[in-house]
């Protein structure tokens, strides 16, 4: 109850949480009332501001690469046709984990349907990344594809 009562304060007063944190607060008072138990004051959500894990410099990414992540295959296909048509001959195409398959399809189907046959595939590099900290570390497989495209 008292992360209900937290949560209607916080809503009555107009304080600045947003409205991801006010459905996590919603989500752990709708949790416990399921459960027949209660909040402690301690459990309830920190405005985001205040919960974010001090985040690492990042290294500048280069101009000849590109990162494949979640987003759908064309959207990567497109930017690398899009890094051709600027007149780069060369470009690396990398990922990590469960996206490095997503890499390959991107490279194969621009290289066999766009190109035809006009991109080389200059280099396949493998490897292994440690990432995490504390005890969650992990190590996550990657991939760099270095591409050339042939006059």
């Amino acid at each position: 109850m008292i992360a209900l009562n937290r949560l209607s304060a916080t809503i009555k007063q107009g304080q600045g949480l947003r409205i991801v944190d006010l459905h996590k607060d919603l989500g752990k008072a709708l949790h416990a009332l399921d459960y027949g138990g209660e909040l402690r004051m301690s459990e309830t959500a920190m405005p985001s501001s205040e919960a974010q894990r001090p985040t690492k410099p990042r290294e500048p990414i280069p101009a000849d690469t590109i990162f494949v992540g979640n987003k759908p295959l064309m959207a990567y296909a497109t930017a690398m046709m899009m890094h051709f048509q600027t007149g780069v001959k060369e470009l690396s195409v990398k990922a990590r984990g469960q996206a490095i398959s997503r890499a390959v399809d991107v490279v194969e189907v621009v290289s066999r349907r766009f190109f035809a046959g006009k991109l080389n595939i200059k280099n396949i590099s493998i490897g292994t990344e440690v990432v995490g900290e504390g005890d969650d570390i992990r190590n996550v497989s990657t991939i760099e594809i270095r591409v050339e495209l042939l006059a």
